[in-house]
């Protein structure tokens, strides 16, 4: 979550947009000798962060008692984050509407979202449900 951006890891593996899931699969089994659960929950992550989440839609960042929400763009693949250091290649763009805000603020929906692990968790929550005012 750094200039205006969010993202998830995996480098290595290329550019995800466009690929089958064998293809995902292969990369991941390839480059971090994934396989079991470990395969499934990576592979969901992934899923989850190129193709689930959409233009438009609201994201929830936490980090420790703090959150920060805001409105994503399309996925994007930035080539040349793509290695071991900076591993940062899988991308999108956020317009954040509240940075770092006490999490306690918040309605208990938001809080049973962000109680979901992984790297990427869908709410069956609405906007107005979680009462964001924003």
């Amino acid at each position: 979550m750094r200039d205006q951006v969010i993202g998830i890891g995996w480098p290595l593996i290329g550019n995800l947009d466009g690929i089958s899931k064998d293809e995902r699969k292969e990369r991941l089994r390839n480059v971090y000798h994934y396989s079991g659960a470990k395969l499934g929950n990576a592979l969901g992550a992934i899923w989850a962060f190129v193709h689930t989440m959409e233009q438009g839609d609201i994201v929830l960042v936490r980090n420790g008692a703090w959150l920060s929400i805001g409105i994503i763009s399309p996925y994007r693949y930035v080539k040349h984050l793509d290695n071991d250091i900076d591993g940062f290649c899988h991308q999108r763009s956020v317009e954040w509407k509240v940075m770092n805000e006490n999490v306690r603020l918040y309605h208990e929906n938001v809080h049973e979202t962000l109680r979901h692990p992984g790297v990427v968790t869908k709410s069956k929550y609405t906007v107005h449900e979680f009462q964001l005012g924003i």
